[in-house]
């Protein structure tokens, strides 16, 4: 019976060295996930409201590095969340813009612009624009996840011209 103990233990003792520890399927890198809560029902929003996104990023003194965009199909089978480009070790500002898919806008990584025609008047109605920004990003190599939240521009004007009238008294 001692001997048979021993057998077993052995046997599990070697088996040790068949077992193969593959993280080959496990995360790496950066990744941001996206939230929006800042909004009337208090509720992340992000998965009804936010289609494309584009990710800006800054080395410490505020220079551009990179720009990945993110369609909207990826972005949602990702569950709202994108995957930062590899980095060297660093500190790195995160500058997010989601709705700049739209062909009524011109961005680059300092400013937005929106399109308008010759008489300097843009008639179509504007796609949603939502922004969020992450300074002090330190990069160290491993995996991590990093929340952010977006805002969403609600900045709507409408003018309305009247000719003026003339009242006259009775």
């Amino acid at each position: 019976r001692r001997q048979r103990q021993m057998c077993i233990r052995d046997s599990f003792c070697s088996a040790c060295s068949w077992v193969d520890d593959d993280q080959s399927d496990c995360p790496t890198g950066c990744w941001l996930k996206l939230s929006y809560t800042y909004n009337m029902l208090n509720v992340d929003a992000v998965t009804t409201q936010v289609k494309d996104v584009t990710l800006f990023i800054l080395d410490q003194e505020g220079n551009y590095i990179v720009r990945e965009e993110v369609d909207s199909l990826t972005f949602h089978q990702n569950e709202c969340t994108i995957q930062v480009p590899s980095l060297p070790q660093g500190d790195y500002t995160f500058l997010v813009w989601a709705g700049l898919a739209d062909s009524l806008y011109r961005h680059t990584p300092t400013s937005l612009t929106l399109l308008r025609n010759e008489a300097g008047e843009q008639s179509e109605k504007l796609s949603s624009l939502f922004h969020g920004r992450l300074d002090n990003v330190h990069i160290s190599g491993e995996y991590q996840v990093l929340a952010l939240s977006l805002t969403k521009n609600t900045n709507i004007l409408s003018c309305i011209l009247q000719s003026p009238v003339s009242y006259t008294h009775l």
